[in-house]
C-alpha cells in the first residue's frame, strides 16, 4: 500500500491532458480540497482484471471493497442506515461526498443534502435520484435515474478514476444490477438458503402483469457506468399475453423468473403453465451484493408444470418447512392458496439442499 493523492483529482489532470479527444472521460468538477487518500492500486487492480471471472452478483462488492478511490466507502454505502442504528454521523457522508467530488453544481449538492435526513432509515433513494436529476450523465444517471444509489455511485467513481489510469482494466466488466423499473420500484426478491449468483440472460418479471426481457446490466467504462436495459423493449421488458410462444422465439437456454417475495407464489405456477418447454428458475436475492443492494440470482431447481406419477408430493404453505425425502423418487411442489413466493424460494432451497435439481410446482386443488 502506498500514499496517493485522491484518485479523482489525479483522474481530472490525466483528463485534461486529453480534452480533445471528445471520448476522454468527462472532468468532474472540484468542490473540495485535494486530501491524502491510501489506495492501494495493486490491490485495486488486481481486483477489476479478477472481476470478469468472479459470479456475477459478487462482481460489484469485490471491485468497491478493493478500490476506496474516495477513502473509506462507509459513510457513502451506509448513508441510509441512521446514525442512532449504528449508521455514520451526518457529517461524515457529507465530508465522503466531497472527497469524491459528488457535485456538478450548487444546486446538485442543496438537493442531495436537503433530502438527506428525511430519506435516512426510509428505505428510500430520494437524495440520490435528486443527484442524477441535476448531474445526470456526470454520475451516470442516463438513460434514466432508476439505479441511483450509494453502490452505483461508487461504481461511477471507481470507473472514472481508473479509466483515467488505465482504461484496458474496465474492459469485459460487467455487473447486474437490481431489478428496477422506470419508475425505480423494485422486485423485492425472496431469499433463499441456496442461491446461484448468476443471472439467466432472460427474465419473466412478474408485477401487476407479466413481462419478458434482459435483467438490467452495465459495464464499466472510462466515462462510468453504461446501463444496458436490454432490447427492444428496455427491462422489465415488453408486456406478455402469449409466454409460450415469446420463449419459443428465444434460443434454448434457462430463464428466470423475477417476483416479489410477498406475492402469492400460484403467480408464478402461472407462468410456468404458460411457458412451454422452457426451463424456468425462480429468481432469488443473490449473495455478496453491495449494501443495500439487491442483485438477483436463482434458486438452482429447474421449475415443471406436470407430475410425474410417482411424484412425492410436499405441500407449501405459508411460514411452513418442507422436508424432501431421500431417494431418488420426482418431487412435486403443490402450493397452498396462502404460500407466497417467499414460501416457494423456501422450499426450493430445502430441494436444492436434498441434491435434487428439478421439481414440479402445481396448485392445491380447491
Amino acid at each position: 500500500m502506498r500514499l496517493v493523492r485522491c484518485a479523482l483529482p489525479c483522474a481530472i489532470l490525466l483528463a485534461a491532458s486529453a480534452c480533445k479527444n471528445k471520448d476522454a472521460p468527462r472532468p468532474i468538477p472540484r468542490d473540495a480540497a485535494v486530501v491524502e487518500l491510501h489506495v492501494d492500486w495493486v490491490a485495486c487492480e488486481a481486483a477489476l482484471r479478477k472481476a470478469p471471472t468472479l459470479p456475477a452478483s459478487t462482481r460489484a462488492k469485490a471491485i468497491i471493497d478493493a478500490c476506496p478511490v474516495c477513502g473509506d466507502w462507509s459513510p457513502i454505502l451506509m448513508w441510509g442506515t441512521p446514525h442512532d442504528e449504528g449508521g455514520p454521523l451526518r457529517n461524515a457522508i457529507e465530508e465522503a461526498m466531497l472527497r469524491c467530488h459528488a457535485y456538478c453544481e450548487p444546486n446538485a449538492k442543496q438537493r442531495f443534502l436537503g433530502a438527506l435526513d428525511n430519506a435516512r432509515g426510509a428505505n428510500v433513494r430520494t437524495p440520490w435520484r435528486l443527484l442524477g436529476d441535476v448531474c445526470k450523465a456526470e454520475v451516470s444517471s442516463i438513460p434514466d435515474n432508476r439505479f441511483m444509489s450509494a453502490p452505483y455511485f461508487a461504481l461511477d467513481r471507481i470507473a472514472r478514476a481508473i479509466g483515467a489510469r488505465d482504461p484496458k482494466l474496465l474492459d469485459g466488466i460487467v455487473v447486474p444490477l437490481p431489478a428496477l423499473t422506470f419508475s425505480g420500484v423494485g422486485v423485492q426478491l425472496p431469499a433463499a438458503e441456496v442461491v446461484t449468483p448468476e443471472l439467466p440472460a432472460v427474465a419473466i418479471t412478474i408485477i401487476a402483469d407479466v413481462r419478458l426481457g434482459q435483467p438490467p446490466r452495465a459495464r464499466l467504462t472510462a466515462n462510468g457506468v453504461v446501463v444496458d436495459l436490454g432490447t427492444p423493449e428496455p427491462y422489465p421488458g415488453a408486456l406478455v399475453t402469449d409466454l409460450k410462444a415469446e420463449l419459443a422465439k428465444l434460443p434454448t437456454q434457462p430463464v428466470v423468473v423475477l417476483a416479489s417475495a410477498a406475492l402469492p407464489a400460484a403467480k408464478v405456477v402461472d407462468a410456468l403453465r404458460g411457458a412451454g418447454s422452457s426451463t424456468l428458475f425462480l429468481g432469488a436475492a443473490a449473495p455478496s451484493a453491495p449494501q443495500a443492494w439487491q442483485i438477483p440470482g436463482y434458486v438452482p431447481v429447474a421449475l415443471r408444470d406436470a407430475a410425474a406419477a410417482n411424484a412425492v408430493k410436499l405441500d407449501v404453505r405459508a411460514g411452513a418447512v418442507i422436508e424432501p425425502p431421500t431417494g431418488t423418487a420426482p418431487i412435486v411442489l403443490v402450493i397452498a392458496p396462502d404460500a407466497t413466493v417467499a414460501d416457494l424460494a423456501a422450499a426450493l432451497a430445502r430441494v436444492a439442499k436434498a441434491n435434487r435439481t428439478e421439481a414440479a410446482v402445481i396448485k392445491a386443488a380447491k
